[in-house]
Parts: C-alpha cells; structure tokens; sequence
C-alpha cells in the first residue's frame, strides 16, 4: 500500500488511498459489506475481494487522469489547435507589420534610403497608404523628389500608376509638377504612364509646364507625352506654359509647338493661350506665340 502511495502523484490521490486503506481496514475486522466513504457500495464475499474492487477502482481512476493530463498536454504543446495562441500571434504580426509599414511611409517621405530599405526587409508593404490623400510610400517619394528612394520602392514592386485620394494624380504628375527631374526619368523608365491624367484630366506635362520645368517638360515631350492634351476646361500645356514669367516659359512654348501643339487653342470658356499671357503679363510668352 506504501509503494502504490509513492507511485501516485500527490495530493491528487490521496483520497482514493484514504479510501483503499478504510475497506482494507473493515474488511480486516470481517465486514462483508463494505462501503467507500463516498457513499459508493461494492457487494462482495469478504474482504480481499472488497479490497481487489477498491484497487481496481483506483486504478482506473488514476489512469483515466493520467490520459487527461497526457491529452492536456499535447494541446497545450500544439500550436495549430490553440485559438488563444494563434490570436496572439496574429495580434503580434498584425502590430509588427503596421510598424513596418508607418516605418515605411515616412522613411520615403523624408527620403531616408536606408530607412526605405530596412522597413521592407521588416515586411513593410509598398500599398500602405498614409497622409492627408492617402498617399503611398511611392507617391510620398515622388512628390519630394527622393530619387533614391522612388528607386528602391519600385524595385520592391511599387505601382508607377497608383493615384493620390486628392485628385486621382500618379506619380509622374507630382514630380513633374514639381520640377523633379530625375525622378521623373526613373518613373518613366519603369514603365510610367507619361500622359495619365488625374480626375481634372490634368497631366504631368501640364503641371510641368505651369511650373516652368523645362527640363521636365522637354524629357516629357522625349519620352511621347502629348503636347496638345487639354483638361477638363479645355486647357491645354500651352495654356499653363505662359502662367510662369520669365525665358523659361518662352522656352517651352517654343518646344511645345515643335511636338504640334496648336497655338490657338480655345478652351471651353474661349480662353487662348495668347490671352493668358496677356492676363498674367507675361510678354516673352506672348512674342513667343505671335512669332509662331
């Protein structure tokens, strides 16, 4: 009885031994009926075999906790069938790559290459979106001139064509419109469309004109940009081309008429470009366009 004691864990048995030990003990002292102290009655002939159905009963019990706790285990140990596990190793990833993916956004947008690089080795996704317009880390890159940057992300599998959520404008208008040169030949190397417009039907050659980019404007023109494109007023490049004073702009009218822009294009509102170089006071634009 001592040995069976030992070989059980603890406390958890100690009331079936407590039980074993008390028909052991009645069954001595000639009882042929003998009751567990749980109220549970095993008819019997004498006492040894009173005895044998207590340990039978033990027996079974224990064997039937041990299974449990061997099952137990195997749960606990597997991942796969664990909910709570899993609910947190989702919580944990999801955490992770939304750090990645802010860590991303703003890397490109203050042009931070290594930033750039160490955020998409983290898991950082080129699609997130951030920012007033809902920018993606591209778009941020574009509109900054992050050459670098822009580079890299497309590289990773940035979409050259994914639009801003203020106008519908890609890339290549952003960067345009703000005169960054070289940005703008590396989108158009990966394969940027050069005349997408947004929802004003504005393109990045427009916006490179009303900046005055000449440079832009004549990579543009190079790489097929259309020279008499007109928005959703009737506009077109060489409307924008007279806003800016100064030489460039005659420089652009210039170029702009030798890819056949048309010099007297009326917009909707019967607007020239001829009379928006008057209404700006631009006169290189407007000797520009008289001489054409």
């Amino acid at each position: 009885m001592r040995a069976l004691a030992r070989a059980l864990p603890g406390p958890a048995v100690a009331p079936l031994v407590a039980a074993v030990l008390y028909c052991a003990l009645r069954c001595s002292a000639g009882e042929g009926n003998v009751g567990l102290p749980d109220g549970t009655h095993h008819a019997t002939t004498g006492g040894v075999e009173s005895t044998h159905h207590a340990f039978s009963r033990m027996q079974t019990v224990v064997k039937t906790n041990r299974q449990g706790v061997v099952n137990a285990r195997r749960l606990l140990q597997d991942e796969n069938t664990d909910p709570l596990h899993q609910h947190i190793d989702n919580t944990t990833a999801h955490a992770h790559h939304a750090k990645a993916n802010e860590s991303l956004w703003f890397a490109a947008y203050n042009g931070d290459l290594d930033g750039v690089l160490d955020a998409l080795q983290r898991g950082g996704s080129v699609h997130t979106r951030r920012g007033a317009f809902g920018d993606t880390p591209l778009l941020a890159a574009s509109s900054r001139g992050n050459v670098a940057c822009v580079q890299a992300l497309l590289e990773a599998g940035s979409d050259a064509s994914a639009v801003d959520g203020l106008h519908q404008s890609p890339p290549i208008y952003w960067a345009a419109k703000d005169g960054h040169l070289a940005t703008v030949k590396v989108l158009i190397l990966a394969g940027a469309p050069v005349d997408q417009p947004n929802d004003r039907r504005a393109t990045a050659l427009q916006g490179a004109c009303e900046g005055a980019w000449e440079h832009v404007v004549d990579v543009l023109l190079a790489a097929g940009a259309n020279a008499s494109h007109s928005d959703i007023h009737g506009y077109t490049p060489l409307h924008f081309s007279t806003v800016t004073i100064g030489p460039k702009s005659a420089s652009i009218i210039d170029m702009l008429l030798s890819s056949g822009a048309q010099v007297d294009a009326v917009a909707e509102d019967g607007a020239t470009p001829l009379m928006w170089s008057a209404t700006f006071g631009n006169v290189g634009a407007a000797r520009a366009l008289v001489g054409a």
